[in-house]
């Protein structure tokens, strides 16, 4: 990412985006439309998640189950942080 963004600094493109994903992962037809979207609508930083296709099957079964991991960690963080930014009554 230092050199990618090096080098559009150098090309005059300092407010550039750079856009990056897994070598082997199929992107939507749309990927680079709404990242850019979500970028001119204020985003610093865009993420998305991976959905496996059969292959996704050959995988190590301890690499599914980090994936399960993460997925319930995101899951208590988000609800953390909805309840410390609610609303106070």
């Amino acid at each position: 990412m230092d050199l990618a963004e090096a080098w559009l600094v150098e090309k005059g493109e300092g407010d550039g985006v750079i856009l990056t994903t897994d070598a082997d992962s199929q992107v939507s037809p749309l990927w680079i439309a709404n990242n850019l979207a979500a970028i001119d609508a204020g985003a610093d930083a865009v993420l998305g998640r991976i959905a496996l296709d059969e292959e996704g099957d050959l995988l190590p079964q301890a690499l599914h189950r980090r994936g399960r991991l993460e997925s319930a960690y995101e899951a208590l963080l988000t609800e953390l942080s909805a309840l410390l930014d609610s609303p106070r009554l």
